[in-house]
């Protein structure tokens, strides 16, 4: 006689998790002992700022509801450099000035 498997959907990274339980509104598939309908929940840091590039074009800038005003500042080298050489100096003075200012972060 099989003994019955008591089985539950208990991984609370799922988006279905909420105050310890499984609260998907339907009721949960299991196969081999996971939830099929399991999707990761995904949880972005308090301060983000998010940029979209597709085809090496930026597409969309994002950042936090809660973050105070957000410059971004893009510098294409590439295309200064068809510029004028007024131009072009003046990206170079303010990325030098960015350099010493600022948190290098990629």
């Amino acid at each position: 006689m099989d003994i019955p498997q008591h089985v539950e959907c208990d991984t609370p990274d799922c988006i279905h998790w909420k105050d310890g339980a499984c609260a998907k509104e339907s009721s949960v598939t299991i196969q081999e002992h996971h939830c099929v309908d399991y999707e990761e929940r995904i949880a972005l840091p308090a301060a983000t700022v998010t940029i979209e590039v597709r085809d090496g074009v930026v597409q969309n800038v994002y950042t936090s509801p809660d973050l105070p005003e957000v410059r971004v500042e893009l510098l294409d080298f590439d295309n200064l450099k068809a510029e004028t050489e007024e131009a072009l100096k003046h990206g170079e003075r303010l990325l030098n000035l960015i350099e010493q200012s600022h948190n290098h972060i990629f």
